[in-house]
């Protein structure tokens, strides 16, 4: 069987299936077993999912399997040692089910189950065992209850003869030898017999016909009915209070009379006595305004007054019929245990007399506290108890103020013994001293879920960061992340206000409502965490199963909570931050000391070699062919030198926040054809394979960014790459996916460590970092600048590596189609100077840099003077002069450019003063302008970019 339809066969099957691995003490004794594979009908059977269960030990999937009385860790490891198969049928307690289990091991140290459930087919059996043996206990206790009962039981056919009679009857009316005499005879035949035996005393026994003509009612109206029958038995007067109802069989098919009868004779005689004591009694009653009960304990008949049924709501008559049963129905059930054993005590002699405090339902839905007191004032001629008589009084406000004190003390005690035992919790411990300390307080107040959230009051989100659940009861912390809170939600908060719902189903419908409901919350409290006047988060309590109000005294103490939490999470925050601090300072250190030991060697090298090729080119033999040479190596010196300088510039004014974006419609087809013809000299002379591979079309390829970011993204990425790869190749590229253009560069050299990868961004890193051995010259910034520039772009940077392989860097950046179609620029012309013959003042205390100046201005045949600070500028602008243009170096000596122009500008508000400065950041450039500059250039100074300005200005 092919393995993919054998594994559908597994997944698929009626039954459950699992493959496990046995793990072994050293003693090579199985201690465990984790799960390897299992099916779909595993986890219906057991309620464990796979992915909480793959990979695992079962002691971690079901802790409890250790403490059942079969070890199933021993005996699937045995099979698993012998290769052997079992068949066998077991109860497994964690899941409180039965199994059929066919387990076997095809390799050692491993084995495989399949299982069914057969819980219902264990139950069937042991309930049919059970209740054939039911059935025969119970017909024996069915007679020996009967035949010890006092009242008078029977049962008779369609046509009034008896099919059963109890003893008493037997002995108290019938006057029959035993019980099997009656079955098949009527009442008359006893009612006679007895006549029979005293001819002449008519009054000696007159039961008889009355009891055949109920019998006719009930057979006639197919109704239960009771009946008073009396007359004498044996020359005594009997009063029975009687009860008959119809019996039909299986078919629905009327088949005769089912009768019980209780000696009231006493009773009924007693009725007049206690007639006139009640009414003696009720007056007294109704001046203490309590209610009032008595209780034919025999019999269950009471009497209650109008008074008790008022303190529970009802009028008598709602409550009609009433009787003892009224009375335990309204009992709340934990509450009726303790009543009946203290009624017992009281019937045994034990307490004198009855006294009892309980809750019972009151109309409205809430229970009220009752104070019952009692006595038994009467016993029948057995001694056994018959009536009782008692009052109740309502305690409620007592209840609720002793409760309230009891609540408030417990919960004080709670809230400090969680306080205290945060004291000395470690950062490791807290999450989860926090989760329980959420179900200690959620258990306490009655909650089923508990829970806290952070809340970001800028941007209105908040998420589930700890939640406690009751049992059964789904947790919802993974679907309450990054959400937006209501609004509602928001203001309450914003208060310094509780967020209360006593019942969501009753609010407007909303998002809000539809949340809520998805959680099946009933009813819930939220009370907000306020630090420094701002709410940034709340601790919660949702009811689920049941409706819930909390008093104030409960609020009150929650909001304590809350405030208690909000400061261990705060702690947290802060320690965690301290630890966060020192790690990163650590690292820092370890940067720090990279980039000094990077720059020392980026700045001395090309300055040894610009020091070094200038001794030589002062040789006098010196060969036109060498000084050529030696002018190319001073250029690429100086090059690599301003490249540093230019990548530590650039990554400063990045961390001081003074790039933006300038935003145009960019093709990037062209910027990368750009990059790839400018890079391939270079590429080739390392006789690599340069490849471009452009997968953009029109439709495409143009989207609205920055220019300059995209380039220098795309400069550094290939830079890198150039300079990494000995040999092999190099691809740069683009393509569009998923709404987002990607430009990549993929090359063949030394790659990148998998552990070195989440570093490459930081600043001053490199693939050979904090190594003395370098191979590779440049600043350790270009990446840093990527990732920034990245950012800035709102895109992202995935990268694949393997040191000795190569690398691949992936930048995607959003796709913006263009705006409007922009006129293509023309081809860049030489530039030349418009007015000639002029004279600049340059003031500059670096001769080299007046040199530069001088020599590019005289071949425009402009006329240069220098000062070297800005006094000498100032004073020489005063006396009369006829220069056109000031080019003001800002760092001067004695005076700097910024307050020699200040000075200047007293007394020449108009000429132009053009700002030469090596000064890269805004606030620098702002203030030179703020002096009162026209311009500024920046340092080194391109002539390409000097000969416009001086169009410009002169």
């Amino acid at each position: 069987m092919e393995p993919d339809l054998l594994n559908s066969v597994f997944e698929n099957a009626p039954f459950g299936f699992a493959h496990h691995e046995v793990v072994y003490d050293k003693k090579n004794q199985p201690v465990d077993y984790i799960f390897l594979k299992i099916n779909k009908q595993f986890e219906q059977i057991t309620g464990l999912k796979e992915n909480l269960v793959i990979g695992k030990r079962v002691t971690e999937v079901i802790p409890d399997i250790t403490s059942t009385k079969f070890n199933w860790i021993d005996f699937y490891g045995k099979i698993s040692l012998e290769g052997a198969t079992e068949c066998f049928e077991q109860y497994f307690e964690p899941l409180k089910k039965w199994f059929q289990v066919q387990a076997f091991s095809h390799k050692k140290n491993f084995f495989s189950v399949f299982f069914i459930n057969i819980d219902d087919r264990k139950k069937q059996e042991s309930s049919l065992s059970a209740s054939e043996q039911k059935f025969k206990e119970l017909e024996k206790l069915y007679r020996n209850i009967s035949d010890i009962i006092p009242d008078l039981i029977w049962a008779k056919d369609i046509n009034k003869k008896y099919i059963f009679v109890n003893k008493s009857i037997c002995d108290n009316l019938l006057g029959a030898v035993d019980i099997n005499e009656p079955i098949g005879k009527d009442d008359m035949f006893f009612a006679n017999r007895q006549r029979n035996l005293y001819p002449d005393n008519p009054h000696w026994h007159t039961f008889g016909e009355i009891c055949q003509d109920s019998d006719s009612i009930v057979i006639e109206s197919l109704k239960q009915g009771r009946f008073d029958e009396f007359g004498n038995v044996k020359g005594k007067f009997l009063y029975l209070d009687v009860i008959k109802t119809p019996m039909f069989n299986d078919e629905g098919k009327l088949i005769g009379v089912l009768g019980s009868a209780r000696d009231i004779t006493e009773l009924k005689n007693s009725e007049k006595i206690i007639i006139k004591e009640r009414e003696r009694l009720a007056n007294i009653i109704r001046s203490t305004n309590v209610g009032t009960w008595e209780w034919n304990v025999q019999t269950g008949d009471a009497i209650f007054n109008e008074r008790w049924a008022e303190m529970l709501g009802y009028t008598l008559e709602e409550l009609a019929p009433v009787s003892i049963d009224t009375l335990f129905r309204l009992i709340y059930k934990p509450d009726l245990s303790i009543h009946l054993e203290t009624l017992e005590k009281h019937f045994a002699g034990d307490i004198e007399f009855f006294s009892s405090e309980f809750r019972m339902k009151h109309k409205n839905g809430n229970r009220v506290w009752i104070s019952s007191n009692g006595k038994l004032i009467q016993w029948d001629e057995n001694g056994k108890p018959l009536i009782m008589s008692g009052t109740h009084r309502d305690i409620t406000d007592e209840k609720l103020k002793e409760e309230t004190i009891e609540y408030i003390r417990r919960f004080r005690a709670l809230l400090i013994e969680i306080s205290s035992s945060f004291i000395n919790v470690s950062l490791e411990e807290v999450y989860t001293a926090i989760n329980n300390t959420l179900e200690k307080i959620g258990l306490f107040v009655g909650a089923d879920r508990s829970y806290i959230f952070d809340f970001d009051y800028k941007t209105g989100i908040t998420s589930n960061t700890y939640e406690w659940c009751s049992e059964g009861i789904t947790p919802a912390i993974e679907y309450l992340q990054n959400v937006p809170l209501a609004d509602d939600w928001i203001d309450t908060f914003s208060k310094g206000e509780n967020m209360i719902i006593e019942n969501v189903s009753a609010l407007e419908d909303s998002y809000n409502k539809q949340v809520l409901e998805q959680q099946e919350i009933k009813s819930l409290i939220a009370i907000p965490m306020i630090h420094n006047n701002q709410c940034v988060g709340f601790v919660g309590f949702d009811s689920v199963k049941t409706y819930h109000i909390y008093s104030d005294d409960e609020l009150k103490l929650l909001k304590v909570f809350s405030q208690l939490i909000l400061n261990i999470i705060l702690r947290t925050e802060n320690e965690t931050e301290l630890v966060k601090a020192k790690e990163k300072a650590e690292e820092s250190n370890k940067l720090k000391s990279a980039f000094l030991a990077n720059m020392s060697h980026e700045i001395r090298t090309p300055m040894n070699g610009i020091l070094g090729f200038l001794q030589l080119m002062d040789e006098p033999d010196l060969s036109e062919e060498n000084k050529s040479k030696y002018i190319e190596i001073l250029s690429h010196s100086g090059k690599r030198l301003l490249d540093t300088i230019n990548d530590i510039i650039e990554i400063s004014k990045i961390e001081a926040g003074q790039i933006g974006l300038h935003e145009s419609n960019v093709n990037i087809s062209e910027i990368i054809t750009s990059q790839y013809n400018f890079f391939k000299i270079q590429a080739e002379g390392k006789n690599l394979d340069f490849r471009l591979s452009d997968k953009l079309t029109p439709e495409n390829n143009t989207i609205v960014s920055d220019r300059t970011k995209i380039t220098g993204i795309l400069t550094n990425l290939i830079k890198n790459a150039i300079k990494f790869t000995r040999e092999g190749f190099i691809e740069t590229g683009c393509y569009f996916e998923n709404n987002f253009i990607t430009i990549y560069v993929k090359d063949s050299g030394i790659g990148i460590p998998a552990d070195k990868i989440d570093l490459i961004f930081e600043r001053f890193v490199q693939a050979d970092l904090l190594s003395y051995n370098r191979s590779f010259e440049g600043s350790g910034l270009g990446l840093s600048i990527i990732k920034a520039y990245t950012n800035f772009l709102k895109g992202n940077i995935k990268v694949e590596s393997e040191a000795g392989k190569g690398s691949t860097f992936h930048i995607s950046i959003p796709y913006t189609p263009p705006l409007s179609k922009e006129k293509p620029a023309g081809k860049i012309q030489p530039v030349k100077m418009k007015n000639t013959n002029k004279k600049i003042l340059i003031v500059e205390d670096d001769i080299l840099s007046y040199k530069f100046l001088n020599a590019v201005l005289k071949r425009q045949s402009i006329e240069t003077v220098i000062v070297k600070n800005g006094k000498e500028a100032v004073d020489y602008l005063k006396a009369p002069n006829d220069i056109s243009l000031v080019f003001m170096d800002i760092k001067l000596p004695v005076m700097n450019g910024v307050d020699a122009t200040i000075e200047i500008r007293k007394f020449l508000p108009d000429i132009p003063i053009i700002a030469q400065t090596a000064f890269a950041f805004v606030e620098d450039k702002n203030a030179i302008m703020d002096a009162g500059c026209t311009d500024y250039i920046s340092k080194p100074i391109e002539i390409d970019a000097l000969i416009p300005m001086l169009n410009k200005y002169l």
